[in-house]
């Protein structure tokens, strides 16, 4: 006889198990209600629940992303259809191809208040673009709308899971127990159309993160989403979507006339290299990054008449600019840009270059989805260039900011660091694209 049988003979069922009104609840609500249900404390949830807890666990986080909780959690409540865990896992949900960024999102509890009162939350509260309750139109929160801090779900220092520090508790007993979610026909229109949808764009659209974790990624996410189907967008609204603030949005675009004699981008440029090398460009490539230069040497041409700086450390600054035409070939000095930009670009290099038998499956993956479209590789160096033109822009001027401390004084000219998140759209059969969406780090600005 194993433990869940065990556990099974000899205590009642706990509460929770019948999952009335709770269609497409995640697996953290499923564990929350029966907490709230059965009274229970961090010590009881092995025991009762099957799930293990460690001391300051947060139990979202453990509920969505460790799939052995979620397994324990199925086996206590048998009688519901818990096991295929459909609307427990983030994956089904996620509209983007490519493994889920959790390294660089900061991953919070988000709910709607009205489905709190019931422990109702929903994975579709977590996704980009969902800023409100699709079925009770409330704005997601984040945080305790008495005292605006975080929510809390460390069982192991709180008396009751979701009660905040502050006193304020979200959750109604008698709604909890009647499980009433929302209007059970809107949700599972907005439940079924979302679903549908994501797995849509999944195939169609792959997300590049960058590898630093980034304050700002909901803010690129929810604009990298797009349009949502109709019925979610009109609950979404515009006034609901959050403003793009200092993020810049940068939309690549291809032509059916596309010249493919153009010259194109050596699978040995350099670019796929993840450490700062010195890296071969094609001569087109020249007149950008030309021009980026121009305005760099008219920003230490504005800093000179100033009088800000002297003569000497202009000319040992003017050292740092990174590009040489020799012949055919443009070079360039890959040691000023950011290492999340440089390493973001060397991902989408060794795209062009490695042999795909070299690769993780997820690299598999996309490397397939370029290689299956007939301009897939064209987007991806049309992508690289625009990373490499606003890399060097910003790399290069924080570069300089160290030799010349005056620059950070200037409003116009004062370094930055900025992460980009791209995602590029290859529909079968049309022209593809892509967006890359850069977000201002903090201590920058």
């Amino acid at each position: 006889m194993n433990a869940v049988t065990a556990r099974t003979l000899l205590s009642p069922a706990p509460l929770g198990g019948d999952g009335i009104g709770f269609l497409g609840a995640s697996a953290f609500s499923v564990l929350h209600r029966a907490i709230r249900l059965n009274f229970l404390r961090g010590s009881d949830l092995h025991a009762i629940l099957g799930v293990t807890l460690r001391k300051g666990d947060d139990l979202f986080r453990r509920m969505t992303r460790f799939e052995p909780q979620q397994q324990a959690l199925a086996t206590t409540f048998p009688s519901h259809d818990f096991t295929r865990r459909t609307y427990w896992r983030c994956e089904n949900w996620w509209p983007f191809g490519g493994p889920i960024p959790w390294a660089t999102l900061p991953w919070r509890l988000r709910i709607c208040p009205s489905c709190m009162r019931s422990c109702y939350h929903s994975m579709l509260f977590q996704m980009p673009g969902i800023l409100r309750c699709p079925w009770h139109g409330d704005t997601l929160i984040e945080c305790c709308p008495r005292c605006d801090r975080a929510f809390s779900m460390d069982l192991g220092r709180q008396t009751e899971l979701g009660r905040c520090d502050c006193g304020h508790d979200l959750v109604d007993y008698v709604a909890t127990a009647e499980g009433v979610g929302g209007p059970p026909a809107r949700m599972s229109e907005a439940i079924g159309t979302y679903l549908c949808w994501a797995k849509a764009n999944r195939k169609e659209n792959w997300l590049i993160a960058p590898e630093g974790w980034d304050g700002f990624a909901w803010s690129a996410l929810h604009h990298l989403c797009g349009r949502l189907p109709p019925n979610l967008n009109r609950v979404q609204g515009d006034e609901g979507r959050e403003p793009e603030g200092d993020m810049v949005v940068e939309a690549i675009h291809l032509e059916r006339s596309l010249k493919f004699g153009s010259p194109r981008l050596s699978p040995n440029s350099g670019l796929e290299s993840f450490q700062p090398s010195m890296a071969a460009l094609p001569v087109a490539w020249y007149t950008p990054l030309a021009a980026v230069e121009h305005q760099l040497k008219k920003m230490l041409g504005e800093l000179a008449r100033s009088g800000t700086v002297d003569k000497d450390q202009l000319s040992q600054a003017t050292v740092c600019l990174p590009t040489y035409l020799c012949g055919r070939r443009v070079f360039f000095q890959t040691e000023c840009l950011h290492r999340v930009v440089l390493r973001t670009m060397a991902k989408l290099g060794s795209t062009l270059s490695a042999a795909s038998e070299s690769r993780m499956d997820c690299a598999k993956e996309f490397y397939a989805l370029i290689n299956r479209h007939s301009l897939g590789r064209h987007l991806l160096e049309r992508c690289i260039r625009q990373m490499l033109l606003r890399g060097f822009a910003d790399g290069v001027r924080v570069v300089l900011g160290r030799r010349l401390p005056s620059l950070y004084a200037s409003a116009r000219w004062k370094p930055v660091v900025r992460y980009p998140w791209l995602l590029l759209n290859l529909p079968a059969g049309h022209v593809p694209s892509a967006q890359i969406n850069w977000t201002l780090q903090r201590g920058t600005d």
